[in-house]
């Protein structure tokens, strides 16, 4: 209120700022408690513990650890301000309207630091009405001083069963509003776990992440607004290992608005043939205003990454003003199956996008889909880099389609399919190279020199590979860059010919690994851990192997070599990961720049001409003009899959 003199006849008064009451440190009801222990009070208040305006943490712990079958967080003059809490089994925690547990700023600078989590409890029930929950500080854990990670869950369950959160508000989270994932001492999924009349709101990473669940349920419940990181979903159905499960789960009467990323995303990357098959039902649903409306993808196709059978529909669902209504990344047949019933999409282009890596995108029904685009286009898109010779077999069902010339019917057959997808790919695959095959020569310009690599930044696990031309002393340098978890080691082996020779671990953030090898010949080098990996120096020929499923890089940006036999057809394969992207360049062995992307976001192929040069060519990853340079994927197929480091060392199929 301003300040203002207001003269009247003669005489005058100032009118003054009027200053709320500050709220008040509440003086804590012993005795309440008591009764409540004895059982003459059926609930207690977290309030009889405390509360004090600043920091509340130790009232609302005492609260939760009590052992107290009914609790009530208050609504007081102010939030209830907290540092990260704990919750326990067998009990049902009420907000009263209003009441909101807020996370203390300048706290929470552990990357993993949650404000209210659960590990193996049972039978709780969060209940909230008209504006109560949880809510978080997002923007505050993007920048200075706080290590970046997207960790910072509001509700985090961990193997939990028999848990309900209904009528919550939770939001502007570090991480997710609610992270449902796994304690990883007893790798147990989640169990009956509702979520239902709730709303997440501005989370930083997504609404809700499902990792391991047996048995979920949200329903009327919106997961709007996510946006910070990669993938910034509404809610996200993602396992992290192949144990883990996505069984029974179910998504009723929801929305999802305005998510940087997808309204749903399906991500099966981690599971393999041995997963149990899951299970995803999906049900009058609207995903509207976001990046994509649905997203399902296996990220690591092949023989041994494949989840085998399972099952997602979606059943009634509106898809509207999405940048992209529906996209399939990389679903072969033999993978879980997709089906749509009595779908509808709208104002969203391209309204159903296909992309494959390895083999065609094939097992999806869109049952009496609707597609209305308002302007002319096609209902469906496709970007097939599949290797195998494989027809599509099995995309089926019946369209309606509307745009700027009319209304149209597609009967998805196998005329259909045989006009629409065309012949089946060809064979181009990955080739391996076998060391002890005669022709393969070692270049090698200062033998014994420890000399830098390119500083490619692994994420994750790599495999490398060397070669020494007798008994000798190998060492590289390394350096371990941490991801927002904290500095912890790698764990490296060395092989031959599949036999383990040495291992070890590797201490951050630096590290010699040191192999002592006892005959000519070539090895292999592999390193896993939960951060960034860079192999810094080596005194033998090094290389990079690429898997055929791609492998993952974060950042750092560097220049290596690869070999094409002279007229071999190659093709090369770059993905980011939304916002997290790389720029890619790749020169003939002439230093003719043969193909640039600035900005690589999802998944890309170049092909290389016919009769192509021979010799080394290079491949430079750096900094896009637009997004993050961080999380991103590059695969070679066709000729020997492997990222020389050094540019005087390296091996080829003949001269």
């Amino acid at each position: 209120m301003c300040v203002r003199a207001v003269c009247c006849f003669c005489a005058f008064a100032v009118i003054t700022h009027v200053v709320a009451a500050p709220a008040s440190v509440v003086v804590p009801r012993p005795d309440l408690i008591a009764k409540a222990r004895v059982g003459e009070l059926a609930e207690v208040h977290a309030s009889w513990w405390g509360f004090d305006p600043e920091d509340s943490t130790a009232f609302l712990q005492s609260a939760l650890s009590s052992g107290m079958r009914r609790i009530v967080i208050d609504k007081m003059e102010s939030p209830w301000i907290s540092r990260p809490l704990r919750g326990a089994s067998n009990q049902t925690v009420v907000f009263e309207q209003g009441a909101e547990i807020v996370a203390k700023k300048g706290e929470f600078m552990n990357a993993g630091d949650c404000l209210l989590t659960y590990f193996r409890a049972t039978n709780v029930t969060l209940r909230g009405s008209s504006g109560s929950g949880l809510r978080m500080n997002r923007w505050d854990y993007h920048a200075a001083p706080y290590p970046r990670g997207e960790w910072r869950h509001a509700l985090n369950l961990r193997s939990c069963a028999n848990f309900t959160i209904e009528g919550m508000s939770i939001s502007e989270s570090g991480g997710d509003g609610i992270y449902v994932g796994v304690d990883e001492k007893s790798k147990e999924p989640n169990r009956n776990i509702v979520v239902r009349d709730c709303t997440l709101d501005k989370n930083y990473r997504q609404g809700i992440s499902v990792i391991s669940a047996d048995g979920f349920l949200v329903e009327r419940t919106s997961m709007n607004n996510t946006k910070g990181t990669w993938p910034s979903a509404g809610i996200d159905f993602e396992p992290n290992h192949p144990w883990e499960v996505v069984t029974n789960c179910v998504m009723r009467d929801c929305v999802c608005e305005g998510n940087a990323g997808s309204g749903i995303d399906v991500a099966l990357g981690p599971l393999g043939p041995t997963s149990p098959p899951i299970s995803v039902s999906v049900v009058n649903c609207r995903f509207s205003g976001n990046v994509r409306g649905f997203r399902f993808s296996n990220p690591f196709v092949g023989a041994n990454h494949l989840p085998r059978g399972g099952l997602v529909t979606m059943t009634n669902c509106l898809f509207s003003a999405n940048k992209m209504g529906v996209q399939v990344l990389n679903k072969p047949l033999s993978s879980v199956r997709l089906e749509f019933h009595g779908c509808a999409i709208r104002d969203s282009y391209p309204a159903v996008s296909l992309l494959s890596r390895d083999e065609p995108i094939d097992g999806i029904l869109f049952d009496g889909m609707t597609v209305d685009l308002g302007s002319a286009g096609q209902w469906i898109t496709r970007q097939d880099c599949s290797w195998r010779p494989s027809g599509v077999r099995d995309i089926s069902g019946r369209v309606t389609f509307r745009d700027a010339s009319g209304e149209r019917s597609f009967i998805l057959d196998e005329d259909w399919r045989r006009s629409y997808f065309g012949e089946p790919s060809p064979d181009v695959h990955s080739v391996f190279v076998s060391f002890e095959a005669v022709g393969v020569v070692v270049h090698d310009d200062a033998p014994g020199e420890t000399r830098q690599l390119a500083p490619f930044r692994i994420r994750g696990a790599a495999n490398y590979l060397f070669h020494t031309d007798g008994a000798c002393k190998v060492v590289f340098g390394s350096r371990i860059v941490s991801l927002g978890h904290g500095a912890k080691g790698f764990s490296v082996k060395a092989m031959k010919d599949g036999h383990k020779i040495a291992e070890g671990t590797l201490p951050a953030p630096n590290g010699e690994i040191v192999v002592d090898i006892q005959e000519e010949g070539f090895y292999q080098l592999s390193v896993s851990g939960r951060f960034a990996f860079v192999l810094s120096s080596a005194n033998v020929p090094t290389a990079l192997y690429l898997p055929e499923t791609g492998q993952s890089f974060i950042g750092g940006g560097a220049e290596g070599s690869f070999f094409v036999p002279k007229g071999r057809r190659f093709i090369l394969l770059a993905e980011g990961q939304g916002e997290e992207r790389c720029a890619l360049r790749i020169c003939s062995p002439d230093g003719a720049e043969m193909w640039t992307e600035d900005t690589i976001s999802g998944l890309t192929p170049w092909v290389s001409p016919q009769g192509v040069e021979g010799g080394m060519w290079t491949l430079k990853t750096s900094r896009p003009s637009v997004g993050k340079f961080e999380d991103h994927m590059i695969a070679i197929r066709g000729i020997e899959p492997v990222l020389f480091l050094d540019p005087g060392r390296f091996w080829s199929q003949g001269k």
